[in-house]
């Protein structure tokens, strides 16, 4: 996507122009009154975000859907997505922000953000619900992390890193035990996740499933049978829910016109981008601008 367009939702930053400030920070929820950001207006980020909400209630948005805040549970924001936070002024909780550079500068974690369904931003349900045991389990490993964040000893972010992983490994537990465990992995679940990424990568560009399948080097027909056995839904479906969102995003939170959206979303013709809309949302894009906006007022 152009960057003019992709600038156009507030994107917060753990780098300074070039330069990589902080890779990972651990923040308690009340220091958000610092200024760094404003969390309760729609924003993105450029970074991962895991919100553990210890005490209290409120309403977190992710991508236009709005998830409860059920105490003691963890939310997973991806980079990309835009949130808002809406919390009781007693809250208490932290966040933990990291880059993917931070993560992946040990190469065996390679792969293991983007095969984690949870930080999978088109995933329907990222959050996870903690009971006492696990709620300690978590609070323990955050403390471990603020704790190595404060001392700065030797191979600190090998450590960092390191508990990064056990909390990640925990709430993948929590999140397959809660749907019956693991499954194994099988030729057809790993086309369905190339296709994913493929999609994530290339949907402002790319929308025919003949031109995924050939960069898949299947067949369309077989594309599209496999990702039906494993999903439920056709490749086109799936594409077209990747530009909704988008162009959801773009609709709600930036004042560029309604042909800018449709070019950067690889329409080439703005009439075509409005009927697409409007046939799969039930309303012309300007009429989901303007009625997202008073909502928002």
């Amino acid at each position: 996507m152009p960057d003019e367009l992709h600038s156009i939702i507030p994107i917060h930053s753990l780098s300074k122009g070039d330069k990589l400030v902080e890779p990972i920070r651990l923040v308690e929820m009340t220091e958000f009154k610092d200024g760094s950001y404003d969390y309760s207006r729609p924003h993105r980020h450029n970074y991962y975000e895991i919100f553990f909400f210890e005490k209290g209630k409120g309403e977190h948005d992710i991508d236009f859907t709005t998830f409860t805040i059920d105490t003691p549970c963890l939310h997973f924001v991806s980079p990309g997505q835009i949130h808002q936070v809406r919390r009781e002024a007693n809250s208490r909780g932290w966040v933990l922000l990291f880059t993917n550079e931070f993560y992946y500068l040990n190469l065996a974690n390679r792969d293991i953000l983007h095969e984690t369904p949870f930080l999978n931003r088109n995933h329907p349900q990222p959050i996870i619900n903690l009971d006492d045991q696990n709620r300690e389990f978590v609070t323990g490993i955050v403390k471990q992390i603020a704790h190595e964040l404060k001392e700065n000893h030797s191979y600190r972010d090998d450590a960092i890193r390191s508990h990064l992983n056990l909390l990640l490994i925990v709430a993948r537990r929590l999140f397959e035990g809660a749907r019956g465990g693991t499954t194994e992995e099988t030729g057809d679940s790993r086309l369905t996740k190339e296709l994913r990424k493929l999609i994530e990568r290339n949907f402002h560009s790319m929308h025919a499933v003949s031109a995924y399948a050939n960069t898949l080097n299947v067949t369309p027909g077989h594309l599209n049978d496999v990702i039906k056995k494993v999903t439920g839904r056709t490749v086109s479906s799936m594409i077209q829910e990747r530009i909704l969102l988008e162009a959801k995003r773009l609709l709600a939170h930036s004042n560029h016109s309604i042909k800018e959206v449709a070019h950067a979303l690889g329409f080439d013709d703005p009439s075509y981008f409005t009927r697409f809309f409007r046939e799969r949302v039930g309303e012309a894009p300007g009429g989901f601008r303007e009625r997202f906006r008073k909502k928002a007022e």
